[in-house]
């Protein structure tokens, strides 16, 4: 009964330090456990939010970082305490010199990891006294893993929001972005700022897939978030390769690049399984009002209808990664409007 409950800790804690470590080690995604909780805690707060209609998306990231810190902390104890029963007269009891009962145990390792060391309980033999340092530097190591890692998991954070306020910069919908672009007409300014936002995209993707968490930290407005804004910038890039512009609007900015890297942060969603294709894609925008601009030329029904069966699984993608965000396509075209703070046209 004792090599069974031992086996049990052990098998606890190869589960935790091997989640612990390519979690907040690997730069691959989550662990199992880490990616489990994750997932289902979203899953859960995506119910309430809908049946409760309550705003409470802003607090998943939070609650699921804190649901897998305690989880860590709960299968450590879990698992030193197991294995402290192996041997029945390894801890005794200060006072009375008894053994330490079962519980007795589990409350031993509970504060030899928190290295808080009453001394209630004290260890005979040195092969458990060793085995006590490094519960004790365990405990330690855990939660000072977990530290570094939250203040990655932060300064990602705040690295989303600074990409969805930049593209935000550009306008607050596609037509906006695409207006701006063709004011600026092959400004090297307009360049400057693409590859800039090309290379946010990039190290956003990279964050995506190295601390998976950050996918679920909610912006409660929509400039905030960089779901929205990405996929409003994609929209809008989308629409200068399906409608062609006339020849004085054309520019030497290139979109290819950014373009390449929007696709990049698709392919890290769909590959790191964060999403799946939705079933339908979203319904081909109308572009009446945009196609009265001079700038374009004004192409048939059946092009634009052929240019976005093209990216029809690019754009179920999108809408996936917006539904899964806890907003809906739609929220592409809310708009925004407030007081100007600054100059007209500034």
């Amino acid at each position: 009964m004792d090599i069974l409950v031992f086996s049990c800790g052990v098998t606890i804690l190869l589960m935790l330090y091997s989640d612990l470590f390519y979690t907040t080690l690997s730069t691959n995604g989550a662990g199992v456990i880490s990616g489990f909780i994750s997932r289902n805690i979203w899953k859960i707060i995506l119910f309430l939010k809908n049946k409760l209609k309550a705003d409470l998306l802003k607090f998943g990231g939070i609650m699921i970082l804190l649901s897998i810190f305690i989880s860590w902390i709960m299968m450590a104890w879990a698992g030193y305490s197991l294995i402290y029963q192996l041997d029945p007269s390894n801890i005794f009891n200060t006072k009375s010199d008894a053994p330490a009962s079962f519980w007795d145990k589990w409350y031993y390792a509970g504060y030899t990891l928190s290295t808080l060391g009453y001394g209630d309980f004290y260890v005979e033999k040195t092969g458990w006294k060793l085995f006590s340092v490094i519960t004790s530097l365990s405990g330690l190591s855990i939660v000072t893993i977990a530290i570094t890692y939250l203040i990655q998991v932060i300064s990602s954070e705040i690295a989303q929001r600074q990409l969805a306020l930049h593209i935000s910069t550009f306008g607050q919908s596609s037509e906006e972005i695409l207006i701006n672009i063709l004011k600026e007409n092959g400004s090297v300014n307009l360049q400057s700022q693409f590859e800039s936002i090309s290379l946010q995209v990039l190290s956003h993707s990279q964050h995506m897939l190295a601390y998976p968490v950050i996918h679920y930290f909610h912006a409660s407005k929509l400039r905030d978030s960089a779901a929205i804004n990405l996929a409003i910038l994609d929209e809008a890039l989308s629409i200068l390769l399906i409608v062609q512009t006339k020849e004085e609007f054309n520019s030497n900015v290139k979109y290819t690049s950014l373009r390449k890297s929007l696709t990049v942060y698709l392919q890290t969603m769909e590959d790191g399984e964060f999403v799946k294709p939705a079933n339908i894609a979203p319904a081909i925008p109308d572009l009446t009002a945009l196609l009265k601009l001079e700038a374009f030329e004004v192409p048939t029904a059946n092009l634009i209808k052929r240019g976005y069966d093209s990216l029809e699984y690019r754009r179920k993608i999108w809408k996936s990664i917006i539904e899964h965000n806890g907003r809906n396509w739609n929220d592409l075209y809310i708009r925004r409007n407030k007081k100007s703070l600054d100059i007209e046209n500034v």
